[in-house]
Parts: C-alpha cells; sequence; structure tokens
C-alpha cells in the first residue's frame, strides 16, 4: 500500500494492482501549482461529507471527465441533482464496498458543525494485507461508538488534530490513537486558513512523545508528519 497526503483529508491510496483510491480532493488542494489532474490517475473517488474542504464538485467532475472513477458518497450529497446525474453511488455507515483489490468498510464518525449533525462517514480500508484507518472528520468517539473490534491495530491511522468543537484536537486525537493502537499515526485537517495558523503538527508530535511516556498502549506507535504531496509505502 502507498499512502500520498495532501491537504486536510486529501489521501491518495495505491495498492499493488496499480489501483488508485482518492479521498475527498476539496477546495485547499488547488492553486496555481496544483490542480485535479495532478492527482494521477484516479479508480475510485470516495467522498465523506459535503463541507467545502471534503467536496468540491467542480474538482469532481473534472476528475471523473478525466478517468471516470467510480464515486462513493453519502446520501447527504449524492441525493443532489448534479451527482445523481454523474452516477455517484451512495453508501452509508456500515456498508461494504469491494473493487479493484480495496476492502473499504464505512465507519460511524461524530461530526458536528455550525449546529448540525453532519452526515459522514469514516473508511477501513484494506488492500496488499495492509489496513488504514481514515477517520474522516470526527470528534472523540468511546469505543462502543463505533466499529473498534474491526479497526483496532490498523496499520495506518490517520485522524484530524484542528479541534474547535467539531473534530479531535490534539490531546483527544493521541487518546483515541491509544484506543486503536496502530502502527503508524498521520495526524492530518490542519490546513485550513482557520486552523493552519494556530495547528502545527509538531505540537501533536511533542505532546504525543509526553504522553508516550504515561499511556502503555502508545509505545511502541510511529507518528509519521506528512506533507503535501509526501507518499508512504506500508
Amino acid at each position: 500500500m502507498k499512502i500520498t497526503k495532501y491537504s486536510q483529508f486529501t489521501f491518495v491510496i495505491e495498492n499493488n494492482q496499480g489501483k488508485r483510491l482518492l479521498i475527498d480532493p476539496g477546495k485547499y488542494n488547488y492553486s496555481d501549482q496544483f490542480s485535479s489532474k495532478d492527482f494521477g490517475g484516479v479508480d475510485i473517488l470516495i467522498i465523506t461529507h459535503k463541507h467545502a474542504d471534503h467536496h468540491d464538485i467542480k474538482a469532481e467532475e473534472e476528475l471523473i471527465k478525466l478517468h471516470a472513477p467510480t464515486v462513493f458518497t453519502s446520501e447527504e450529497i449524492g441525493s443532489h441533482d448534479e451527482p445523481k446525474r454523474r452516477g455517484y453511488i451512495i453508501k452509508k455507515v456500515g456498508d461494504v464496498i469491494e473493487q479493484d483489490g480495496f476492502k473499504i468498510s464505512l465507519i460511524f464518525t461524530d461530526h458536528f458543525a455550525k449546529g448540525e449533525q453532519v452526515v459522514n462517514f469514516g473508511m477501513f480500508i484494506e488492500t496488499d494485507g495492509v489496513s488504514f484507518y481514515h477517520t474522516s472528520d470526527t470528534r472523540f468517539m468511546e469505543t462502543n461508538m463505533y466499529d473498534y473490534e474491526l479497526v483496532r491495530n490498523a496499520d495506518v491511522l490517520t485522524l484530524p488534530i484542528s479541534n474547535r468543537g467539531v473534530v479531535m484536537g490534539i490531546e483527544d486525537a493521541i487518546v483515541f490513537t491509544s484506543q486503536i493502537v496502530p502502527k503508524i499515526v498521520i495526524p492530518a485537517h490542519y490546513d485550513s486558513p482557520k486552523d493552519s495558523v494556530r495547528v502545527n503538527p509538531q505540537d501533536f508530535v511533542e505532546r504525543f512523545r509526553v504522553l508516550r511516556n504515561r499511556i502503555e498502549s502508545l509505545k511502541n506507535v510511529e507518528v509519521q508528519v506528512m506533507n503535501f504531496g509526501d507518499s508512504l509505502e506500508v
């Protein structure tokens, strides 16, 4: 499994078959130096929820024109006219997608923003004998709130650290990591203008170092900070 990180919660997962899964190519990825074509080939496109840092319909249209991927999304997005016309496939928590060598189990999230419980899902992605848990936007969840037995001991975990009451902050993200006990944890979701001025992934690294000495389950977890375009082979 090759994992490439972009802005916010945008990731590309590539397996040994050369099939590529693109997750949440939202608005903060794009600039004069980067456009949707720069993600490369896309076989599967997943949009977890409606917020613009995850869901950019114009970028998605371009990706569909370029690569004709299978697109999966939530009912809240998929029921709108344009996604319906484009053939987006609606999925919900508990569903399992098996395609192109990927097995993708959709996981509960607790995402609350602007007074609204947001329709959303996380993903437990398995391919090449490796697992990757992408929480999508979520606040801290106790183990009885999601499919803990499935996702515990994931090889790689990525989770948000930007807080503001809508997703996990650094402290909650570390405690959540101590529940999952992955081999590698990747902090994410700190690139927006509201967050980048106050949230630094190195703060996650430093706090993790402190808590590793207090929380036994963190002892063997590796923290991997990934910048825009960085890749990791697992």
